[in-house]
């Protein structure tokens, strides 16, 4: 029989706790300390540490195993160079391609792809297709790439990396688009080449053959573009993919315990240089917070994973869409944190690419224009 006072213990536990437990979604048991009321007015819980496992129950031994490899093949690339330590956007460019020539090799030889680089209008793309040619039913369909990176890295490179599997896997054509970011650009520098390549692509394909989509920074590029391109008067792209974030502002409770997981503190807007002088109210940075921005939404997919800062925006988003009766879609994978499940040696990002490929397969067109 439990004492009242155990009674009382269990019963602020499983108030406190019960969104954390929730969203994490772990098999193991967690260890927590007392929680301590609040000493501001703010409405704030002080939540001590906590202890967690390093990997997920539910992760599989090739889940385990690919993450290891992908550990590995980082450390390699960033003893070569690792452009996080330079400032310079020159240096930044140098430094990756040193970091890169290690990662692409193992790449190229995963997916078998062709990447040709392509100048439209003064901004920077690379083309990547299947060696095995495109698909017959997507002949008149093409994707966009936004990369990841913070609006600071990734360029070339991220992008090629990103549309590989998809264009691989799914026998399609993807633009990867090297926009404009930090430390030499400020929102919305991106949209604007966003819009040059969409104009430029409008003129073979239909708006509805088009699909866009991108990870982590390049997912707020592509929310970011749809309200942008729907302000030149431009038709919104068939079909968007969000991955590893939301076009939101840092909201929500998961930027705060993926910031304790990692032991560092939660994100803020200022954090990015790239939005420098934005806060959270910019419907145009953060279309993903506001109903009335999200109305010009096409057909949306959003995957993400449960221990990462982005969970919560991804999931609040999800639930605009739908109170607008919008078509979208939302897959959480257990126990990764940002865009691990992007790693090319793990199950799950196979079944990242597949969820794509029948997304994109059901929400754009096949016609070609006349």
């Amino acid at each position: 029989m439990l004492t009242k006072r155990v009674q009382l213990r269990l019963s602020i536990f499983s108030s406190i706790y019960a969104v954390i437990i929730l969203l994490t979604l772990s098999a193991a048991t967690f260890t927590y300390a007392q929680v301590k009321p609040s000493k501001s007015k703010a409405e704030h819980i002080e939540v001590e540490a906590f202890s967690l496992p390093k990997q997920s129950k539910y992760f599989s031994q090739a889940t385990i195993n690919g993450l290891a490899q992908q550990d590995a093949l980082m450390q390699k690339a960033r003893a070569k160079c690792n452009p996080y330590t330079k400032t310079s956007a020159q240096d930044i460019r140098t430094c990756e391609a040193q970091m890169y020539s290690v990662i692409m090799p193992k790449a190229l030889a995963r997916f078998e792809v062709d990447i040709t680089p392509l100048m439209i209008d003064g901004v920077q793309t690379d083309v990547v297709v299947p060696k095995n040619g495109i698909s017959a039913n997507n002949q008149h369909r093409v994707l966009i790439n936004l990369h990841g990176g913070g609006f600071k890295y990734g360029g070339r490179f991220g992008g090629q990396l990103e549309s590989m599997p998809i264009a691989s896997q799914a026998g399609i054509k993807v633009i990867a688009i090297d926009y404009k970011k930090a430390p030499d650009y400020r929102f919305p520098a991106a949209n604007k080449d966003v819009e040059t390549v969409y104009r430029h692509l409008l003129k073979t394909y239909p708006a509805e053959n088009i699909g866009i989509f991108g990870c982590s920074a390049g997912s707020r590029v592509t929310g970011q573009a749809i309200v942008w391109l729907h302000k030149q008067d431009l038709p919104s792209p068939g079909a968007a993919a969000f991955l590893c974030s939301a076009p939101t502002a840092l909201n929500g409770d998961s930027n705060y315990y993926a910031a304790a997981l990692q032991q560092r503190k939660p994100l803020q807007i200022s954090d990015v240089e790239y939005w420098e002088g934005l806060d959270s109210n910019n419907k145009d940075a953060f279309p993903g917070d506001f109903s009335d921005a999200l109305t010009v939404f096409p057909p949306a997919l959003m995957i993400t994973s449960t221990r990462d800062y982005s969970l919560s925006p991804m999931v609040a988003m999800h639930a605009k869409l739908i109170a607008l009766n919008k078509a979208a879609q939302l897959h959480v994978f257990e126990g990764f944190t940002h865009a691990q499940f992007m790693s090319m040696y793990v199950p799950e990002s196979v079944q990242t690419t597949t969820i794509m490929q029948r997304f994109f397969e059901q929400h754009l067109g096949s016609q070609a224009r006349e």
